[in-house]
């Protein structure tokens, strides 16, 4: 076995140093360096056997003087060389695992967890679709899958999601109206989609509900007389302007003025259906309502007048719901109000000894409830997959839509001006 010089100022020592205690020959020089490895009878007149460290203290020259002591020429130092060779390939690949690889590919055993944010209006159905989910014992990718829900206004939803203050990774807000609303906060600011209208992982209606007339049956038929047989947008509005009141109407002078009924169309989906429905019934069109329609001042007076009968705006659809039949009739005439709330309403306000009668709007828009699943670079594939399984779960409940002309969604720039107009000239101060 040969001695050395560690010399120069690069890693090259080191290496050479390496190869002279693993190599069975005799290394004799190493051009473009100050290293010389040579075998002992020829150096021994120049070191006596010993190493000699150039003084140029370098990282790499310590390094080949530090591997030349600690493995003395006696050791089988291949045999060292090749277990630590095999260590730093261990630590190598999972270094390179963890650091390029996806975090789901990555071996785990927690649960995946889905946040579910539901609209209001079916927080029961959420409940019991995710009771009957959960019943099954769900995996993905040998995962168990848990689900958190929580329920909350769309109108709130939308506000917290495209502020970023949640980010729940499945939403079912009641119409497909606030997803595209997030998206469109989030272009205006430059950011992408989070929510997709096409592809595996789109947003797809899980329950659909229409919009209806509810009221006191009694009044509700002498207005329909009124209107020749069905209740139209500009009857309604004409009813609510008659100094006269009912009594003008063929009704019930002790009735009082007509009194409208919907919910706040600023935080909640069913007063902004009621908005849409005014709008369409002012145009008699189920179909390309712009910005410029909602500034134009007739139109603006058709939507005020009708305000003007509201007792109250109730501020979730939940209170809504409540209100029809515990304030039936001396809160409202006829109320808008989904089907099935409605429905639940004529049941329950029976039994309070209120008669109610459902009728459907000429022009109707039917409530969808997507479950939009969240695409972002935080979610990852087996996430998705979860809440993809969860969807699948909740899809193909749908309710039919009877009577109706069924109208197109207004844009989201659309429902913006609606909103806006109402807060300037409706709402009150």
């Amino acid at each position: 076995m040969g001695a050395a010089v560690c010399g120069g100022n690069g890693p090259t020592s080191f290496v050479a140093g390496i190869f002279l205690r693993l190599g069975r020959g005799t290394i004799h020089a190493l051009r473009g360096t100050a290293i010389q490895i040579v075998p002992d009878h020829l150096h021994e007149g120049l070191t006596r056997g010993r190493r000699v460290l150039h003084p140029d203290h370098s990282v790499a020259h310590l390094a080949c003087t530090f591997f030349w002591y600690a493995f003395p020429a006696r050791i089988d130092v291949k045999r060292i060389a090749a277990l630590l060779i095999a260590v730093g390939l261990i630590v190598a690949a999972v270094f390179v695992r963890r650091a390029f690889l996806e975090p789901d590919t990555v071996a785990a055993t927690d649960d995946i967890e889905v946040g579910l944010v539901c609209a209001d209006e079916i927080a029961a159905l959420c409940e019991e679709a995710t009771a009957s989910f959960l019943a099954g014992e769900p995996e993905v990718g040998g995962r168990a899958v848990d689900v958190d829900v929580q329920t909350m206004d769309s109108d709130r939803a939308h506000q917290a999601i495209a502020a970023g203050e949640i980010s729940p990774l499945a939403w079912m807000p009641a119409s497909s109206a606030w997803v595209e609303r997030v998206n469109e906060t989030r272009r205006a600011e430059g950011q992408p989609d989070i929510y997709l209208a096409s592809g595996e992982y789109q947003y797809l209606s899980i329950v659909e509900s229409p919009t209806v007339f509810v009221g006191p049956r009694a009044r509700v038929e002498v207005l329909e007389a009124q209107c020749g047989g069905r209740l139209t947008w500009p009857c309604i509005r004409d009813a609510t302007v008659r100094v006269g009141g009912w009594g003008s109407l063929g009704g019930d002078p002790n009735w009082g003025l007509v009194k409208i009924g919907y919910a706040n169309p600023v935080s909640t989906n069913t007063g902004l259906l009621a908005l849409v429905l005014m709008t369409y019934g002012f145009y008699e069109r189920p179909y390309g309502l712009t910005p410029a329609d909602i500034a134009n001042p007739p139109y603006v007076d058709f939507v005020r007048d009708i305000g003007r009968s509201v007792t109250q705006f109730a501020g979730s659809t939940q209170q809504w719901g409540r209100d029809i039949v515990t304030k039936c009739p001396s809160f409202y005439d006829l109320a808008l109000a989904y089907e099935s709330v409605a429905a639940t309403s004529v049941r329950n306000a029976l039994g309070r000894g209120c008669e109610l009668l459902i009728e459907y709007p000429e022009i109707n828009v039917k409530s969808d409830f997507p479950f939009a699943i969240a695409v972002t670079d935080k979610t990852s594939a087996v996430e998705k997959d979860a809440a993809l399984a969860l969807r699948d779960h909740f899809y193909g409940v749908k309710l039919v839509l009877p009577r109706s002309e069924i109208a197109d969604f207004p844009s989201a720039e659309v429902i913006s001006a609606l909103t806006q107009t109402w807060r300037q000239k409706v709402e009150p101060s």
